[in-house]
């Protein structure tokens, strides 16, 4: 969670400079205190961003933003992905299994062509290669 407030703090630092001094404008006007761009831009989890904690409703009590249930949502995210990732594993062991099945074959098949056309010696070497790579 702290990542994404991270890199949605720069990706959208123009838009939250613009509403901070909005907020700064009506801060000073109802007697708060106004925010400081540097604090804000380093700010690094929701406990230190004093604005959220002067809100109407207290979001540390909400369940996203308890560490055990956003670790658990990243696990959560992790296995989806394992999972993900198990299924397109399963589809490149086909294909390499037809590839070496279709390499197997055209050595074979190029061995006989040469062994036909009498260059037995090139055959040999390709015999050769084939047996390294069983």
């Amino acid at each position: 969670m702290c990542m994404h407030i991270n890199k949605s703090l720069k990706t959208r630092c123009h838009a939250i400079r613009s509403a901070m001094n909005k907020y700064n404008t009506t801060a000073r006007a109802i007697g708060h205190e106004a925010l400081d761009w540097k604090k804000v831009s380093t700010y690094g989890s929701l406990a230190k961003f004093e604005l959220l904690r002067e809100c109407r409703t207290d979001i540390c009590s909400e369940p996203w933003s308890q560490s055990a249930n956003r670790q658990a949502a990243n696990h959560s995210l992790k296995v989806e992905r394992a999972k993900e990732e198990c299924v397109q594993l399963n589809v490149e062991v086909r294909r390499l299994a037809t590839w070496m099945r279709d390499e197997e074959a055209d050595m074979t098949a190029a061995i006989a062509r040469l062994r036909a056309e009498g260059t037995d010696m090139l055959a040999t070497e390709v015999q050769r290669v084939k047996a390294c790579h069983e």
